[in-house]
């Protein structure tokens, strides 16, 4: 499990509200379903309706399962940000071998979050880094990954050097 501390030591205590200044130290890490699920839980309500647009036809029910069985297989990865060990952040990804390319070892961005609170701090670039890291360290070798038209964070994966590969749509055909 890799660190990424972004600033050296400071006199911050943890009982003490950090404020998002540069004297505010986050941690990366790549964690368990069973470890980071707890903490990830409280977010999802806010991620979901910061990124989603059809809440009536897709509520939130998160497969929790399939999560944990998907972890167990070694299917999952979970890459988290903490700041004085508590969970502010999260990219998930899950993990495949491409059904074109079976030698390919692959992985789908399934989620990432930041809560607002800290966005603008450069942790978004630091968060995606260190899930590279952890995919890559994984055996992974292709990542696919999107972002939304209102919360378009594609330059920031062209300055990373991601290729812009196509559009993805979504259309309701359910009753």
């Amino acid at each position: 499990m890799a660190l990424y501390p972004i600033l050296p030591e400071t006199a911050v205590s943890d009982d003490e509200i950090p404020l998002p200044t540069s004297t505010v130290i986050p941690t990366f890490q790549e964690e368990t379903w069973a470890v980071a699920w707890p903490e990830i839980q409280p977010l999802t309500q806010a991620h979901w309706l910061e990124t989603q647009r059809e809440h009536a036809t897709m509520p939130l029910d998160i497969d929790v399962d399939t999560y944990a069985f998907m972890d167990a297989r070694g299917d999952l990865s979970i890459v988290t940000v903490r700041v004085h060990g508590v969970l502010v952040g999260y990219c998930t990804s899950f993990l495949h071998y491409h059904l074109k390319s079976k030698q390919v070892r692959c992985a789908v961005l399934d989620a990432y979050y930041l809560d607002p609170f800290w966005r603008g701090l450069g942790w978004s670039t630091t968060l995606f880094t260190a899930a590279l890291d952890a995919l890559k360290a994984r055996g992974v070798q292709r990542v696919f990954g999107d972002t939304k038209p209102w919360q378009d964070i594609g330059a920031m994966f062209e300055r990373d050097g991601w290729l812009f590969c196509g559009r993805q749509y979504t259309k309701w055909i359910g009753d």
